[in-house]
């Protein structure tokens, strides 16, 4: 079996590019997919999830270069699943999705990076 995950959406703000002192470099962004689903209601509704996305090296400082918030992106990569202590001593667990590549689709409409904007 693969760990193996798809992901059609937009970028939520712009991503976050860093270099460390070990010449690894992260991009870390959130991206929005929405389904339509119907209610109880019988009523069709839209439902937006939100991904936390992380990339390295190569492949974090080309999309640093291409993605901005609000674009229309694939991406392709693996579920990665950890927890830590806050600094409030809360446990947290977080699920991020460590991409392996990226294609940029294009910018959003008017309408959709409004739509972006008001849900991130």
């Amino acid at each position: 079996m693969k760990n193996k995950v798809q992901l059609i959406g937009y970028v939520g703000q712009d991503p976050e590019f860093r270099n460390f002192e070990n010449e690894v470099s992260r991009l870390k962004c959130s991206i929005a997919t929405h389904d339509r689903v119907k209610n109880a209601e019988g009523a069709y509704e839209d439902r937006t999830t939100w991904h936390n996305v992380v990339m390295f090296n190569k492949l974090a400082s080309r999309a640093s270069k291409i993605l901005k918030r609000g674009d229309l992106c694939a991406i392709e990569g693996s579920l990665s699943y950890y927890s830590y202590t806050n600094t409030e001593q809360q446990s947290v667990n977080r699920t991020d999705v460590v991409a392996r590549d990226f294609t940029y689709l294009g910018n959003a409409s008017a309408k959709e990076r409004k739509q972006v904007e008001e849900t991130a």
